[in-house]
């Protein structure tokens, strides 16, 4: 029954704005240059999944190694853009498979 409600919603769902910067700092400069590349690698998967279906018009990804104390910090913006007429219809959707009898094991 929410898949289909989950699967209409997410095709309906538009990114806007995203913005995503973190502060990393560990004393020892090898070991922040390192986690500083994990958390590179880990940021790009995963607006790389986000992106995969959907076009984000402003997209900002930094990660900013401090050398000097250790420090993590980060600064999360995400603007959606979703309908309030697309939210009544998935309800409708969900009413519909609830009354159907919902989503058969077979």
């Amino acid at each position: 029954m929410f898949k289909e409600v989950n699967i209409y919603l997410l095709e309906k769902i538009k990114i806007k704005k995203l913005i995503w910067i973190s502060k990393i700092g560990i004393n020892d400069a090898a070991s922040t240059g390192i986690v500083t590349g994990f958390v590179w690698a880990l940021k790009s998967l995963i607006v790389s999944l986000i992106s995969k279906d959907k076009t984000i018009n402003n997209c900002k990804i930094d990660v900013q190694p401090i050398y000097s104390q250790n420090q993590f910090e980060t600064y999360f913006n995400c603007i959606i853009k979703l309908k309030l007429v697309y939210i009544i219809i998935a309800g409708f959707i969900g009413l519909k498979a609830k009354f159907k009898g919902g989503e058969s094991s077979v």
